[in-house]
């Protein structure tokens, strides 16, 4: 069988990368198409698989640019497509939902994103799409007749215990306790008019922090000079196993704190989303993984840190409330592996 993935961002090359070498190795061939942004295309040539790039985000790009891209992007899948002739179609892209209008092809799409704050990507793509594959809390609004609900994250396809083991030997970091500060882009369309971390947070969290161990920063956007001793340098394929041994993570990224809600480390995260994505919001409500705060509330964000710092039972409480949630979801990587190959066996019936 054949198998084509859309990947659009580095959290779904992991998505998918256990899926991938799983099917590989069970004797299937895989295509890559990416649009390339921030570390993806790093990531897939430190893996070794090889890929087709249709375009490169910028992190300033304006709505007319972006439409600009998506419309090269449909041409470009389309190429691909005549070219290698898949089975079926998987992945978080928009160019791939349109295969079907063209190519009797099923079309699977990966949703981690409420409808309610990705209403206009959903409108676009959801009616073309065979099945979205959604976590339960997901709300895809009124495409709910298209949705295949599991128990699990999507990031769970690659931080389950199952896939993921844990290597200090991998973090270039001799002193502990150390912090890790997350500052994103806030380019994407759903984050238009959102705020995320900015002003004096970032230097009042330091100074507290600092009083206990190391402070790191990674940033979408370039450092402030001031800043710039504080960047971490790591080789990106390995920055689970920080974020894993991290303290605390403090970001205005969704992704990235709920991957670090999964790993069981003491999060923060510090935007306009704060209780508005269901997946964050059941982490958070019913497993107490996660703390959110909106970018206003600059005072609570600064005592739920100092809360934390001086809780000597923090990680134990963290990691007994990860194996709470553990318990409850499946290997979300075999799932994802599944549904592909029955949906790929199914064109030939």
């Amino acid at each position: 069988m054949k198998i084509l993935f859309g990947l659009g961002h580095p959290a779904h090359f992991h998505l998918f990368k256990n899926t991938i070498n799983t099917l590989i190795k069970d004797g299937n061939e895989v295509v890559i198409i990416i649009n390339d942004k921030d570390i993806l295309s790093q990531l897939l040539d430190d893996s070794g698989l090889p890929y087709h790039t249709l375009t490169r985000k910028g992190t300033t790009d304006s709505l007319f640019v972006k439409l600009k891209r998506i419309i090269k992007g449909i041409r470009e899948t389309g190429r691909v497509i005549k070219r290698e002739k898949p089975d079926v179609v998987a992945g978080c892209i928009n160019e791939i939902a349109f295969v079907s209008l063209f190519k009797r092809i099923p079309v699977l799409f990966f949703a981690e994103d409420d409808f309610r704050y990705t209403w206009l990507q959903g409108i676009l793509i959801y009616p073309f799409v065979t099945r979205i594959i959604s976590p339960v809390p997901v709300n895809v609004g009124p495409f709910k007749y298209k949705k295949e609900s599991y128990n699990g994250y999507q990031k769970l396809a690659y931080l389950h215990p199952l896939w993921f083991k844990p290597d200090r030997t991998k973090v270039n970091i001799s002193q502990e306790p150390y912090f890790i500060i997350r500052l994103v882009g806030m380019s994407a369309y759903h984050d238009i008019g959102q705020k995320g971390i900015e002003g004096t947070i970032v230097p009042a969290m330091i100074d507290m922090l600092e009083k206990y161990g190391k402070v790191y920063i990674t940033s979408e956007k370039p450092f402030d000079n001031w800043l710039q001793k504080y960047s971490l340098e790591q080789n990106p394929s390995d920055m689970h196993h920080y974020l894993c041994y991290a303290s605390m993570f403090i970001s205005d990224s969704q992704s990235m704190s709920i991957e670090a809600a999964l790993l069981g480390t003491p999060n923060i995260r510090i935007s306009d989303f704060a209780g508005r994505v269901s997946v964050l919001e059941q982490l958070e409500k019913k497993y107490g993984l996660t703390a959110a705060f909106k970018p206003s509330e600059k005072d609570k964000v600064i005592a739920q840190i100092s809360e934390w710092l001086s809780d000597k039972e923090l990680h134990d409480k963290f990691a007994r409330r990860r194996e709470l949630m553990l318990k409850d979801m499946i290997d979300v990587a075999r799932f994802i592996t599944e549904r592909i190959l029955f949906y790929g066996n199914k064109r030939h019936h």
